[in-house]
């Protein structure tokens, strides 16, 4: 599998690793080439009692949250009569069990097939993975959220991941994408382990990574030149989303430029001034039409693309994986305390915003 993980680090716009820690390496040839081992949150063991979501600390909104985490793999329905392979997270009140390797690659804590505490109507976000990644590509976000109660759906975005990847479908990629995404959430019901805890009604957040950045922010109602049809001007947005979060988002080779000022719901955006992959300046060209309240972005001074996918530092060495660059055990709680705080900020009270991540050498908000 080593070439999989070579053309994830090399060519990809996404990637992923588990709860801040340095990644480890394995380099036996056999399958998986590397795993990685997340280290340990603050806290993994079963919630019991009944969950009332008083205002939490800045501090627990970047440790692992009150619930153990399950996880279950399945196949939904997408657009155009596809298949998709979906990974949900959700929150549990049974005792944490063992972490699930996904696909024999990459470790999380989230345990396979836990009963899921739906106690109470659950917020959902949707994640959508980078250029060349997959659906389970960042657990150290989708299993936090789902630690703080959230249910967390993601999708393989077909002939886009890391196992499929086509460069000759990127522009109907630009275009499927948001029904991916779409199609996720709307799987929800169907599932078994999940159905009692979502309301289709109440929406849903949508977030992420580098083209997943882009797909986050056409679902959200961006204004999409349709590399399809010349340029031709398309809205793929979802009028359920409620708020929005792109983590060094990608312009799509210029499918989204100023069409960013369509979006009318929250947008946290979240990069690295060190990036290279999409440039700091790419990322400034997105936001800057932003006129929607609330919208935050952030930038880590000292992050780069893949410090938001720390699995491709397995054999990157630079954009995000360099010596110098921001330590994953300190960068990924910032990341986790930022969104949650925005996501809460939103959902719940205004007042969630004040506990981001303060402002200082390694993060600047704008």
């Amino acid at each position: 599998m080593r070439w999989m993980w070579l053309a994830w680090g090399v060519m990809a716009c996404g990637g992923g690793d588990s709860e801040g820690t340095d990644p480890g390496t394995d380099t036996d040839t056999g399958d998986p080439v590397a795993t990685i081992d997340s280290g340990s949150p603050v806290d993994t063991g079963s919630y019991t009692g009944t969950y009332t979501a008083p205002m939490r600390t800045a501090e627990e909104l970047a440790t692992w949250g009150p619930f153990s985490v399950g996880t279950d793999e399945l196949d939904i329905d997408g657009p155009e009569g596809l298949t998709l392979k979906a990974q949900v997270w959700y929150p549990s009140s049974a005792p944490q069990g063992d972490g699930e390797t996904y696909d024999n690659v990459l470790a999380g804590y989230a345990t396979e097939g836990l009963p899921s505490d739906c106690s109470a109507t659950r917020p959902v976000l949707v994640f959508s993975h980078g250029n060349g990644g997959v659906r389970w590509q960042s657990p150290f976000f989708t299993e936090h959220l789902a630690s703080h109660g959230y249910v967390v759906i993601a999708v393989d975005h077909l002939y886009n991941t890391l196992f499929d990847l086509d460069w000759t479908k990127l522009d109907e990629l630009a275009i499927r994408r948001p029904a991916d995404v779409e199609a996720a959430f709307d799987a929800l019901p169907s599932i078994p382990t999940v159905a009692d805890c979502v309301d289709p009604a109440a929406g849903y957040a949508v977030a992420g990574h580098s083209f997943g950045g882009y797909t986050a922010l056409a679902v959200a109602g961006a204004e999409v030149n349709d590399p399809t049809a010349g340029g031709a001007p398309v809205f793929l947005d979802d009028p359920r989303v409620w708020a929005t979060i792109g983590l060094a988002p990608w312009d799509g080779f210029g499918a989204i430029t100023d069409g960013t000022a369509f979006i009318e719901v929250p947008t946290l955006i979240l990069t690295g001034r060190r990036d290279v992959t999409t440039p700091i300046l790419q990322v400034r060209g997105l936001w800057s039409p932003l006129t929607v309240e609330p919208r935050y972005l952030g930038i880590f001074e000292r992050a780069g693309h893949y410090s938001f996918s720390p699995a491709a530092c397995i054999l990157e060495t630079s954009d995000g994986c360099a010596p110098d660059d921001i330590p994953i055990d300190e960068f990924t709680p910032m990341v986790n305390q930022a969104s949650l705080a925005f996501l809460e900020s939103v959902r719940v009270d205004p007042a969630y915003i004040d506990l981001r991540p303060e402002a200082g050498a390694e993060l600047t908000w704008e």
